[in-house]
């Protein structure tokens, strides 16, 4: 079996943003892109990095049986990781557990994404959503955030932050122990 151990998966085209380092994909003919960082051209790449058929057709002209896909570590850098584009407000009202949302289009997102949906209870008043029992505001904060919705309590935005994953595994963990229940692959320093 021969297994092609370099290859990589970028996006046909990556979110709008605002943040500087966030990247964006700039397609410079059929079949190729740019891939900006920062305004400046990181690497050029082909389609077969987001076309599935194109991907399987280059790996078995090379002879590859399989390829161990992966994302640019670039595309995963601590900066990017951490930004993020805010898409709608909500405003938590805890004596009644109430989440006002005005815009609709936030409101059925909140209401149908997996990260979300369970916290809310279905049908909710027009206006916001009628947060589950036994919820509290800071996981309530930290979900919306995943979908770019920040909650304001008592007129001050909730600031939850996603942490980094561990650099190492903690001593205390049997390194075989570790690699077996990682379902992440271990970074190299």
């Amino acid at each position: 079996m021969i297994v092609d151990l370099h290859t990589h998966i970028v996006p046909e085209q990556f979110p709008d943003s605002v943040v500087e380092r966030w990247p964006h994909m700039e397609h410079i003919e059929p079949g190729r892109a740019n891939v900006m960082i920062a305004g400046k051209n990181f690497r050029t790449v082909r389609d077969v990095c987001w076309h599935p058929a194109k991907r399987a057709a280059e790996m078995e002209n090379e002879g590859a049986d399989a390829q161990a896909i992966s994302p640019m570590p670039e595309l995963l850098s601590k900066l990017i990781a951490q930004a993020s584009v805010v898409v709608g407000k909500g405003t938590f009202v805890s004596s009644v557990g109430f989440l006002w949302v005005e815009d609709p289009n936030v409101r059925d997102m909140l209401r149908s994404r997996r990260q979300t949906a369970e916290l809310f209870i279905d049908p909710s008043p027009p206006g916001g959503l009628l947060v589950q029992p036994m919820v509290d505001v800071e996981r309530l904060a930290r979900r919306c955030r995943t979908l770019g919705v920040e909650i304001a309590v008592d007129g001050q935005v909730m600031r939850v932050r996603s942490t980094a994953p561990p650099s190492s595994i903690p001593p205390s963990i049997p390194p075989s122990t570790a690699r077996r229940s990682s379902s992440r692959p271990r970074q190299s320093d």
